[in-house]
């Protein structure tokens, strides 16, 4: 094969795997945020504190869903996550 689709397509492979370690880590980063959130929640003895955390976990939980919504253009993330774990 040519040399230089052969490094394109290793260069392409490549960025894929980046991107797929990105988006599982930013799926465990909000997954974390949003555990952080509830147990701040469940801390809090203001009610005014506890309604803003509730507003933030919110939306930090709709950014989730978003992420994780199946689309067209992006591989779900238990299929990522289970190709890391293929690959690795």
């Amino acid at each position: 094969m040519d040399t230089k689709l052969r490094n394109e397509i290793d260069r392409l492979k490549n960025a894929k795997e980046i991107y797929q370690r990105e988006y599982v880590t930013n799926i465990e980063e909000l997954e974390e945020k949003v555990e952080r959130l509830e147990t701040q929640i469940d801390r809090s003895e203001s009610e005014m504190k506890r309604e803003i955390l509730r507003k933030h976990k919110t939306l930090t939980s709709k950014k989730l869903k978003n992420l994780m919504r199946p689309s067209k253009r992006r591989p779900s993330s238990s299929m990522i996550k289970s190709q890391h774990w293929i690959s690795s």
